[in-house]
């Protein structure tokens, strides 16, 4: 049986364990990230090996100076708010006209491989905009151990 991959950057170790079994099903493997950055390394390396891609929106910038930069920047012109890189990610892939940080080279992934799994709800139109089915946007608050793995199925039946 092929080995059947799975990318979550969540920076959050509660928010995945408490998942992270559930997907465990068919001979499938969770790589966690916890920094933009590291999930821009991974798709770049392996990114046509992955099945379906989950991300939340609050996440760290990583060690790369451009996501760095782009955190610093948002946190200075708004310390109340969070620069939410996450959505900066899905920019970047899909709508790099409206970027703050390009990616070079693009990296080549379908929308329809994204579930946007956060806290943050307030950004489904955008996310929406940019080409992920908006039934693989969900709350954490909202979800079961069954919200995953269902959508993981549903995007290999594709």
């Amino acid at each position: 049986m092929d080995i059947k991959r799975i990318l979550w950057l969540e920076d959050q170790y509660e928010d995945f364990t408490a998942f992270r079994s559930a997907l465990y099903r068919g001979g499938r493997v969770t790589d966690r990230v916890k920094s933009v950055s590291e999930a821009i390394e991974k798709l770049e390396k392996n990114g046509e090996e992955y099945i379906a891609v989950i991300l939340d929106l609050r996440v760290l910038p990583g060690n790369d100076p451009k996501w760095i930069d782009f955190d610093q920047r948002q946190k200075k012109a708004d310390p109340y708010h969070d620069p939410h890189l996450g959505l900066e990610l899905m920019r970047s892939l899909f709508a790099p006209d409206r970027a703050g940080v390009k990616l070079d080279p693009p990296i080549q992934i379908s929308p329809q491989k994204i579930i946007v799994f956060s806290a943050v709800s307030d950004k489904t139109k955008e996310i929406a905009a940019m080409g992920i089915p908006e039934d693989r946007i969900i709350s954490k608050t909202d979800s079961d151990l069954n919200t995953l793995p269902g959508l993981i199925d549903k995007i290999e039946e594709e």
